[in-house]
């Protein structure tokens, strides 16, 4: 099973466990990961010692002993020879944030925890004193009474403490699905035939049949190409009713007259002359474009692409607008989306991603700088995508990845993923990671990148300027090796319609829509292209473009 699942939880007290404390679970493919954050040792019916220490230990799938659900959580035992110091867990309160978060929950549950002891005895004092006479009367009576509300208001609020630092839904939702995940990992449920990641879309045929994933996997062997006997006979038949077919066409052709030998004619005959398009058409120096020059990939395509994406969905947001909010004392908080994508025609191992966050104070300097490392353990597939959320501090952010090479740099230099991964990720839910693909789509030369570009729907201006050169990128007329030499521009024009083009003008592409504009005066042939030449054009802009 290819992947990671992680998870936080508190490990609380319980009469089976041995460690109190934040806790960060992470199911490997093939080992189980425990990270604990202010850990501390606990032992039923002593103090818990103080939550001091930062515990990070990973054993196999083997060296887990059994886990249940137990008290509303999840009690965890492991091997004691392979996990060390802690080997038992009673887990509570899933969440997917950051493990610093839990620290607050933990404290939050331990005072919870003394009020549910401390708040009963005044109560049941209380209840005492004021019990009328006429209920219960001496000594005995009233403190029979009083032990009677003790007891009763200690279960009540013991259980209703337990219930308010459960989590609420989302820690219930995330408790099954670590069970369920961890059950597969142990052999305890079946295995999914395939793993997909977040922006895969399942294949229509096995979504409409209704089965489980594991269950998907056997129907093509489990199908066999003849159920019944007679199908046989049927091929066998079909078998010579064609060889009976070709016999008699090859007979009615044997009986076909011969077809007579042509006259030669006297006179004159009208010789097929060319066009008059192929005759204006230009003789200047001939040249081919693989694709347009465009800014999109003018510096180079990475081996692997890291997105930034919003969680904002206000009209007119950027995508890729990670902007941080901030609050009145100046401190701001980062909440958004993180995919990387394997741009490459090979996998990529072991995936590393670092963000550093930062603030600045009163004098420009960083303070509070705080790293997230992201982690795709095992092998990213070529033109695969994975997508992690990051909660962090700042006001910035720095993003490296250890993965920096280009394209053309990769050993072998064997390009990019094919088209149908690209394809594939047009089916993401994030609308970035789409726009992304229609770009790579468009640097393949695919022109289904334009419809999936079109299919965005209403985009930010600066969103917007990459579907426009997506589609400039992939017009019938495109220019490439854009030089300048001494203010003259020399571009090569490539015709790749079906049909002859003329009073063609080259523009440059400018957001104010005032760019430099010249005539070419030559016709190109359908498939063909010609170097062209423009004194006093300046220098190269950014992006060219033809208008016919």
């Amino acid at each position: 099973m290819a992947g990671s699942f992680t998870v936080g939880a508190l490990a609380v007290a319980s009469p089976e466990a041995n460690a109190v404390g934040a806790v960060r679970l992470t199911l490997l493919p093939k080992r189980l990961e425990v990270e604990m954050l202010r850990a501390g040792s606990y032992q039923d019916g002593f103090v818990p010692g103080a939550l001091t220490r930062f515990v990070r230990f990973s054993v196999p799938y083997t060296a887990v002993r059994g886990f249940v659900r137990r008290e509303g959580g999840i009690g965890l035992t492991l091997d004691p020879l392979a996990a060390a110091p802690f080997n038992r867990f009673q887990l509570a309160h899933f969440t997917d944030l950051p493990l610093e978060a839990l620290a607050s929950a933990h404290k939050r549950r331990e005072a919870a925890r003394a009020f549910s002891w401390l708040l009963p005895l005044p109560l049941a004092v209380l209840a005492t004193v004021a019990m009328p006479l006429d209920l219960a009367s001496g000594v005995v009576g009233r403190g029979a009474v009083g032990l009677l509300v003790l007891v009763v208001l200690a279960a009540v609020a013991k259980r209703l403490g337990a219930m308010l630092t459960l989590g609420g839904p989302v820690a219930s939702h995330l408790m099954r699905t670590f069970e369920r995940r961890l059950s597969q990992r142990v052999g305890l449920a079946p295995l999914a035939s395939h793993e997909t990641d977040p922006f895969e879309v399942p294949e229509p045929v096995a979504a409409a049949s209704g089965l489980p994933a594991f269950a998907r996997a056997g129907i093509a062997t489990m199908t066999p190409s003849f159920s019944f006997p007679w199908a046989r006979i049927g091929g066998a038949l079909a078998a010579v009713a064609v060889c009976i077919g070709l016999f008699a066409g090859f007979r009615s052709l044997k009986s076909l007259p011969a077809e007579p030998a042509p006259e030669a004619q006297a006179g004159i005959v009208n010789a097929p002359v060319p066009e008059d398009e192929k005759l204006l058409a230009s003789h200047g120096p001939a040249c081919a474009c693989e694709r347009a020059d465009s800014p999109l990939w003018s510096g180079g395509i990475p081996v692997l692409s890291v997105l930034p994406i919003s969680k904002s969905r206000e009209p007119g947001h950027a995508l890729g607008d990670i902007s941080p909010k901030v609050n009145k004392r100046g401190r701001g908080r980062y909440d958004f989306d993180l995919a990387i994508v394997n741009n490459a025609a090979f996998a990529l191992n072991d995936v590393r991603v670092l963000l550093t966050f930062a603030r600045r104070d009163e004098k420009g300097e960083r303070r509070g700088v705080t790293d997230r490392g992201l982690f795709w353990e095992g092998e990213l597939g070529s033109g695969r995508s994975v997508k992690w959320g990051v909660k962090a501090p700042g006001t910035e952010v720095r993003i490296d990845v250890a993965e920096s090479r280009l394209l053309s740099e990769a050993a072998g230099a064997s390009g990019p993923a094919s088209r149908e991964a690209f394809k594939k990720l047009l089916g993401a839910r994030q609308p970035l990671v789409r726009l992304h693909a229609a770009t790579m789509l468009a640097y393949l030369g695919d022109p289904e990148a334009i419809e999936a570009a079109r299919g965005l729907g209403a985009l930010s201006e600066a969103d917007e300027m990459t579907r426009s050169r997506i589609s400039r990128a992939l017009a019938p007329i495109r220019v490439c090796d854009v030089k300048s030499t001494e203010g003259t521009l020399s571009a090569c024009v490539h015709n790749s319609s079906k049909d002859v083009v003329r009073d063609l003008v080259l523009a440059e592409v400018a957001p104010s829509g005032g760019g430099r504009k010249r005539p070419i005066d030559e016709a190109i042939l359908a498939g063909a292209g010609i170097r062209v030449a423009i004194p006093d054009f300046g220098e190269a802009p950014e992006e060219l473009t033809i208008e016919h």
